[in-house]
């Protein structure tokens, strides 16, 4: 009976798998066809949880991260077939096809090198187990994206969790525009419009900025054009209501940090370190940041070193 029940893990893992590794395939070609010159260090979708991890060595904006994820979306209905062929080396599989993608470090001279294509989307040299047709894999979806050391990690779903999940991120999208009344697809409009319209500056736009901050899934929040000081004092409030958290926010002019009383990041390291490089001016304590910035893609390179949680 264990090794029944063993067995039958092992083919739902297996299943999964090859829905999130093929998902990946397409991810990364879609990523591609963006401009983007990626190089793919880590893919791990055979753990037996759901997930799939992606980690690029190189920090990938976030819009690229989106389109491609809509890309993927638009491929998996055409129901692409998946092709396999092994050739003596990886030289011989370029001759084939001139767009393969593989990666270096894995491939061994000696070893034949079995090649994976996806309809006319895409080829990779890969091990693992895919799906025989695209629409298998039924939706893809991003959910959450983290930068450490200048490489870009993202974790995504696949089949019938990823539309799950589509669906729940849709469903929050829409409940604010219903509460605040815009159109759900112009959030990013809005959310840039807070910071120069006088409108918005009411109650109902705190509760907005704070549940932006709630949602964004890490402590490094980066809010836009968005003027902070009009919310010194909701995010306050926020803090001392949530004395474990530690919240970074940079805007394209200043750079805010409170810590709450019972978390134990040190703010000030960070505020010693911006302030060395002459990219911050401004107020530095173990708890507490406050300034200008003069130079944006310097401290953002920076603050991506950061964990997704701080404390």
């Amino acid at each position: 009976m264990v090794k029944e029940n063993t067995d039958e893990k092992a083919k739902t893992a297996n299943k999964d798998g090859s829905l999130l590794h093929s998902g990946e395939h397409l991810f990364a070609r879609a990523l591609q066809n963006e401009g983007l010159d990626i190089h793919v260090r880590k893919a791990d979708t055979f753990r037996g949880d759901g997930r799939g991890f992606l980690v690029i060595r190189e920090k990938i904006p976030i819009e690229k991260l989106f389109i491609a994820e809509r890309r993927v979306n638009e491929v998996i209905p055409m129901d692409l077939k998946t092709e396999t062929k092994t050739f003596d080396d990886i030289n011989a599989a370029k001759l084939k096809y001139k767009d393969i993608r593989f990666n270096e470090e894995r491939l061994e001279d000696t070893k034949q090198v079995r090649v994976v294509r996806i309809g006319d989307f895409d080829v990779s040299a890969c091990k693992n187990v895919h799906v025989g047709g695209t629409a298998e894999i039924t939706a893809f979806a991003i959910v959450s994206i983290s930068y450490l050391k200048g490489e870009t990690t993202v974790e995504f779903k696949a089949g019938r969790d990823a539309v799950f999940y589509l669906i729940s991120r849709n469903d929050s999208v829409v409940s604010l525009g219903k509460e605040y009344n815009f159109i759900p697809s112009e959030i990013d409009k809005v959310f840039k419009d807070v910071s120069s319209s006088s409108t918005y500056w009411n109650d109902s736009s705190e509760v907005l900025f704070i549940k932006l901050i709630e949602q964004a899934g890490r402590d490094v929040v980066y809010t836009g054009r968005i003027d902070l000081s009009k919310f010194y004092g909701v995010i306050h409030d926020y803090i001392k209501n949530n004395p474990i958290r530690c919240l970074i926010l940079l805007s394209e002019t200043q750079l805010l940090a409170i810590r709450g009383k019972n978390n134990t990041f040190i703010l000030q390291d960070i505020g010693m370190q911006l302030q060395d490089k002459k990219i911050f001016a401004g107020k530095i304590s173990d708890d507490y940041l406050n300034g200008k910035i003069t130079d944006y893609n310097k401290i953002v390179d920076i603050l991506s070193g950061l964990p997704d949680k701080l404390g």
